[in-house]
């Protein structure tokens, strides 16, 4: 019960509030209208993240081409029948009359498949017939546990990712105190650079604008989009410090009514300090992970050791690498790159790195978007970066948003650069660093999958599958993303026209992400026993159990700020009993 209120208490910051202005529609509906002639498809979609607009212009293409073609006897002609809704019920499929479905974070295709809800699209999925070779020859290896059922039978499909963590006005760090000063941090071997002395780390850093010479970055390579930014937890301290002592931003921006949005920073920073191989073995519970050491009490055991310097009110604690197994799944939820994330959020809130708009209760997601983007412009209090996940330029976009920052002061979308922060890769500034690739784990958690009741309307079950194939070709897959600026879990390029269509953020989104093909995405799913009992447990988003406490409290900002994040860390904690019940259910 606690659980089931904390969710409904939080469900205003997971829902879209007030639009900012005039949204932007879809194109203009020719084909796809209701007709007694026509065989009619049911999809509902979730409504939130990408919105509806990119569905629209499927089923209007989808319904041109086969207007004139018959699905069922004495048919013609398709109609797509869109449902939107921020509230896609599962658990009464059976008495339902939707055919397709979308819904994020709170629904499995796994777990609807074992209890008999969802109509197999496996011979769909491994058509190799498909142009451009099945579908399941694209589909990232990483992601298709969660789609897959326990017979090994594909029963859903991935919809859109998207990441939590942090956004940047990347104009903002060229010009970071009104006089051209730069943010970015620089390679030594720039004399132009700004030198810069903080009270959390020894030495002196160097700060240049983007046309300096920039340092590495978080995967310690050069000449990529991550060039400039903080490779560590330390030096994101230094760049914070350095933005509060120039004046004129705030470091962050968190939404005040939608503050539980910290949960995307503390999901974000806890993949891109673990990687993608920790990340994937928690998911599946088995491979090495490093963990926070306990004593014999259960207690966390620290050493003498401030965790930076400068900040005396949380222990550098002790770690160990240990092996997981599916009897030891729980000492996921204690590993260290968690701790580390939760104390980073402790920091920012006691040094005063969050923005006074956050401590508003009533400045909604929307403001702490354009506080990003247009910050005094509009009102606001002017803000470096943004606590948000991935998807947020597009609700934003869909949202007016855009439209009323050019009625306030003519700028357009073009005026503004913002840019998705790649998060530091380790605790502690080392020069003789490595680093490795940001790993950006997917939050939303968003699937497509079939209603298990289409078995009983074969008048309609050739067009719902047809429908599917044509979502789900190349040139689909493309206009999906061209026109949400989301990438999907599986392989496909976009054309250089699409990557400027999908604008600045998106393109650059889409670049980070494809430096490996996205295999440095870590998706909500496994192919282990352990992941397929216990998934619920490890699911890391807005709500997931691993950010949730023993009282029910899902908003990591608010326990933190009364708790700390070392009590937070414990209070979030499974103990060993509970997992026994977890990954031992039948």
């Amino acid at each position: 019960m606690k659980k089931f209120l904390a969710i409904l208490l939080a469900l205003c910051c997971a829902l879209p509030l007030a639009a900012c202005g005039e949204a932007e529609d879809g194109g203009k509906t020719k084909n796809n209208v209701k007709g007694a002639d026509k065989t009619q498809i049911e999809f509902i979609n979730f409504n939130g993240g990408v919105g509806s607009v990119w569905l629209e212009n499927a089923a209007e293409e989808f319904a041109t081409i086969h207007k004139d073609d018959s699905f069922a006897p004495g048919k013609t002609g398709v109609y797509i029948n869109i449902s939107k809704s921020m509230g896609i019920d599962t658990a009464n499929m059976g008495d339902a009359s939707f055919d397709i479905y979308t819904a994020e974070q709170f629904v499995s295709p796994n777990a609807l498949a074992q209890q008999g809800k969802l109509y197999s699209i496996d011979d769909l999925v491994r058509d190799t017939d498909r142009e451009g070779g099945s579908l399941d020859s694209i589909i990232y290896e990483t992601a298709k546990g969660n789609l897959q059922g326990n017979d090994g039978k594909y029963y859903g499909l991935p919809h859109y990712e998207s990441y939590g963590g942090l956004s940047y006005n990347y104009l903002a760090f060229n010009d970071i105190d009104g006089n051209g000063s730069g943010a970015f941090f620089a390679d030594d071997s720039d004399t132009a650079a700004v030198p810069f002395t903080s009270t959390y780390s020894d030495g002196e850093y160097l700060f240049t604008t983007s046309d300096g010479v920039l340092s590495k970055g978080p995967d310690g390579k050069a000449n990529t989009e991550d060039d400039g930014l903080p490779a560590s937890l330390e030096e994101f301290m230094v760049l914070m410090d350095y933005i509060a002592q120039s004046g004129k931003y705030a470091p962050v921006v968190l939404s005040g009514k939608c503050s539980n949005y910290a949960n995307y920073f503390i999901a974000g920073l806890w993949g891109a300090l673990a990687g993608k191989e920790q990340m994937t073995n928690y998911y599946n519970c088995t491979g090495r992970i490093e963990v926070v050491k306990r004593t014999g009490e259960g207690g966390i055991a620290y050493t003498t050791e401030n965790l930076f310097k400068g900040i005396d009110y949380i222990k550098k604690p002790q770690t160990e690498w240990v092996e997981m197994t599916e009897a030891t799944g729980y000492l996921g939820n204690d590993m260290a790159a968690k701790f580390y994330a939760l104390s980073m959020l402790e920091i920012m809130q006691k040094e005063g790195f969050f923005s006074t708009d956050t401590n508003n209760p009533n400045k909604t997601h929307y403001d702490a978007q354009m506080a990003l983007y247009a910050g005094s412009d509009m009102n606001y209090k002017d803000a470096a970066m943004l606590i948000e996940a991935s998807y947020w330029y597009n609700e934003n976009k869909e949202g007016g948003c855009f439209n009323k920052l050019k009625v306030a002061n003519g700028k357009t979308e073009v005026d503004i650069d913002v840019r998705v922060f790649s998060l530091p890769s380790s605790y502690y500034y080392d020069p003789s660093a490595t680093g490795h690739d940001t790993a950006f784990v997917d939050i939303s958690m968003c699937y497509l999958f079939v209603n298990k009741n289409l078995e009983k309307s074969p008048e309609k079950e050739k067009a719902v599958l047809e429908f599917l194939k044509f979502l789900y070709s190349t040139e689909q897959l493309q206009a999906f993303t061209a026109t949400t600026g989301m990438p999907r879990a599986l392989s496909y390029d976009l054309t250089a026209e699409q990557k400027s269509q999908v604008g600045n953020f998106y393109r650059r989104m889409w670049e980070v992400r494809n430096w490996h093909d996205g295999s440095n995405v870590v998706y909500w799913s496994g192919s282990t026993s352990a992941f397929r009992q216990a998934k619920d447990a490890l699911k890391l988003n807005l709500f997931g159990d691993p950010l949730r406490t023993t009282d029910g409290s899902s908003n990591s900002y608010e326990y933190v700020k009364a708790l700390g994040a070392s009590t937070s860390f414990d209070r979030t904690a499974i103990t060993k009993v509970a997992w026994d019940g977890l990954y031992k259910a039948a």
